[in-house]
């Protein structure tokens, strides 16, 4: 096995849990390589992880203050999942302003290469100035990368004459859309799509993707892509498998409370970090849990004020856990035995957590590419079965919503997935216990391949031989 001791890669993640929690565990990854890895994070972040993974081998640690005050954000906000929608063009703002600290620290530290998130251009173009080798994260799969790639290139969407279902075009396997399911940065006239536009034109840059996945859940996709591409692309995931235990310490309360549950009889409820969804339709899926019967970890981003939350709470008693605002560690949770099922908005870090952990999905998307993770979820490789949402929020416009799954389907959804004989319409008992299979099967094949002799394990060696001879 070549030594990688020499190598000095520095790693650079969007501050949103979905996109630094994987980075940080890539680097973790390289770092057990024998490589030096440096993670440039800020010290909220950086106050958020666990002590004992900052004591790990070969990962280390550069902080950069974020420049709130600079961007006209208030005090405090230096991560995506704190920032009012409202205040996201500052956000933007603040996030280029790093360039400067940035370019000081390439200069400083002349990395071998540099492993940077899709969403920071600004460091593409930092690094190809002074000559580094630039790989792209995109924080998502390729699947939904293929799509999207697709609807940029061809606009099938725009197509004459215009229906509300279009198929995609040049993808390995027949995928149906409708215009409600499209990652809303394709639409016009929205407030991000500036800056995911500036995203794209980084691509140029890109010496490689690296991507937290492995072949055998997207199959034909890493071809695909790199064909169209032109880029290599490197699969050595799903690196959640990897994480540290210490996460069973930070939620040692909910660990302790899955104990007491039998095994494959609990359902975890989590939309990500983003996600800020209407009171109404929070109250919905409250009523929907309590009127399932079926003991919930349900994980709240927003701070509701509703008195009915708490009444919820205090009906189920100890049948359910609800858990406001941060949670750490999910991905423990995830493995723990009495998880059996994951009521998930298909962000890619909870469907890959979910994918190595072996839970079926009841899947829930709700902007971004996330109806294009459901497709590969449900259709492609078979292990998760969607409740029944036909459009999702747009970002900054939640308010505006309709309640758009409501309690009597989340309820009917929770008992067929947890496979209670009182779920009813679409799908069967049948029908699940294939699902519940198949997300075993996926997990053998994760541990495969992050195994040694894997194909991940194979694509970080690769990985590693890329950036010396870059």
């Amino acid at each position: 096995m070549a030594s990688f001791s020499a190598l000095e890669i520095l790693f650079f993640p969007f501050p949103s849990p979905g996109h630094y929690l994987p980075l940080i565990d890539i680097a973790t990854l390289i770092a057990s390589r024998g490589a030096n890895a440096t993670v440039v994070i800020n010290p909220v972040i950086l106050s958020r992880l666990p002590p004992s993974l900052l004591r790990t081998a070969g990962l280390h640690f550069h902080s950069i203050p974020f420049p709130s005050a600079a961007a006209g954000l208030p005090d405090g906000i230096s991560t995506a999942d704190d920032v009012p929608t409202a205040l996201f063009p500052r956000f933007a703002v603040a996030l280029s302003l790093l360039r400067n600290p940035f370019t000081d620290l390439l200069r400083h530290l002349s990395p071998s290469a540099v492993i940077s998130d899709a969403l920071l251009p600004f460091t593409a173009e930092t690094a190809a100035s002074l000559g580094i080798p630039w790989f792209s994260f995109p924080g998502t799969g390729l699947f939904a990368l293929s799509v999207d790639l697709s609807i940029f290139l061809n606009r099938p969407h725009q197509t004459e004459p215009i229906s509300d279902s279009f198929v995609v075009p040049g993808l390995p396997h027949w995928i149906e859309l409708t215009h409600s399911q499209l990652k809303e940065t394709t639409l016009p006239g929205r407030p991000t799509s500036d800056f995911f536009a500036l995203a794209k034109q980084a691509d140029r840059f890109t010496t490689g993707i690296v991507i937290n996945s492995f072949t055998d859940l997207e199959p034909g996709y890493a071809e695909h892509y790199q064909r169209e591409m032109g880029k290599r692309i490197f699969l050595i995931g799903p690196v959640s498998t990897i994480r540290c235990s210490e996460e069973e310490e930070q939620n040692s309360q909910i660990m302790t409370w899955l104990k007491k549950k039998p095994e494959r009889s609990v359902i975890y409820v989590c939309f990500g970090s983003l996600c800020r969804l209407p009171e109404k339709q929070i109250l919905e899926i409250g009523r929907g849990l309590e009127d399932s019967g079926v003991a919930f970890i349900w994980v709240i981003r927003e701070a509701s004020a509703s008195p009915e939350v708490a009444e919820i709470e205090q009906r189920v008693g100890k049948r359910g856990i609800i858990v406001r605002g941060w949670i750490a560690g999910q991905a423990a949770v995830l493995r723990h035995p009495s998880i059996g099922g994951f009521l998930t908005h298909c962000g890619w870090g909870a469907v890959t957590e979910a994918v190595a952990a072996g839970i079926p999905m009841l899947t829930w998307p709700m902007f971004g590419e996330q109806f294009y993770n459901e497709k590969l979820v449900n259709e492609l490789v078979g292990i998760g079965v969607e409740i029944g949402a036909t459009e999702g929020f747009v970002l900054g416009e939640e308010e505006k919503n309709r309640v758009l799954v409501g309690r009597e389907r989340i309820s009917e959804r929770v008992r067929l997935l947890m496979d209670n004989s009182t779920g009813s319409g679409s799908g069967s008992h049948q029908d699940i216990e294939g699902v519940r299979k198949s997300a075993k099967e996926m997990k053998e094949k994760a541990r495969k391949a992050m195994a040694e002799g894997g194909s991940s394990y194979i694509a970080v060696e690769s990985l590693l031989e890329h950036c010396r001879l870059s």
